[in-house]
This record gives C-alpha cells, sequence and structure tokens, in this order.
C-alpha cells in the first residue's frame, strides 16, 4: 500500500508549523515540514505559500480533529484577519525602502491572534 503525505494545514511563521509538528508527533502521528525554504530565506514564505506541515494520508482526520480540538480549546480563530489594504501597501513600501537602502529585505512579522493561555490538567 502506498501512503503519500497530505497537507493538514499551512503556517507562515516557522515557530508554529514546528510546534504543530512537534504536538502531532507527541499524540503518534507522523508529521513533516519543509522548513528548508525558511530556515534560509525567510522572506519567501509567504512567496511559496506558507510552510505546510504534511501528514501520512491514513493519518489526515486524527491530525485534523486534534488541531481543531486545540484551536476549540484555544478559541483561536482559523485563520487571522486579513490586514487592511493601506497596511499591505506601507509594509510593502517599506520593505521596498530597506532592501533598497541596506539591501537585506525585512523579516516577515507574525500574525498577531488574540492568544488565551489553554490551562493543562497539570497546571
Amino acid at each position: 500500500m502506498d501512503r503519500e503525505l497530505v497537507t493538514v494545514t499551512v503556517y507562515y511563521s516557522l515557530i508554529e508549523a514546528k510546534i504543530c509538528v512537534s504536538m502531532l508527533q507527541a499524540h503518534g502521528i507522523y508529521a513533516f515540514a519543509p522548513t528548508e525554504v525558511a530556515n534560509n530565506a525567510p522572506h519567501m514564505m509567504i512567496a511559496f505559500g506558507g510552510i505546510p506541515v504534511m501528514v501520512i494520508d491514513s493519518d489526515y482526520e486524527a491530525a485534523k480533529d486534534l488541531l481543531a480540538d486545540i484551536r476549540e480549546k484555544a478559541d483561536l480563530p482559523e485563520h487571522p484577519e486579513p490586514k487592511p489594504a493601506w497596511k499591505a501597501a506601507l509594509d510593502i513600501a517599506a520593505g521596498v525602502a530597506s532592501t533598497l537602502f541596506f539591501g537585506v529585505p525585512p523579516a516577515p512579522t507574525p500574525p498577531k491572534a488574540s492568544r488565551k493561555k489553554v490551562t493543562t490538567a497539570s497546571g
């Protein structure tokens, strides 16, 4: 039987992708996130569509349910709200200016989401 990797979710933050992979692996689900691009060129994460977190197709439903359960307990939105057009244009202008003046594009900023502390049984 062929086993294939399927994308269960996508993150635009290397830290969030690594945490998701670790959480899935801790629950016995083989997970993988190709982070070579994010490590070497973090400004390209958005251009390449983020960092996909992949699982084996037979574990897809379990992974999706686990992520939904965590999101529900933490009361997190499915996807963060998009930036207003003026703010996105300002970020692009700042990135172009930074690249022209310093020769290095700015690092991407992680999305800001309202996060509630998730309580566990031990604390």
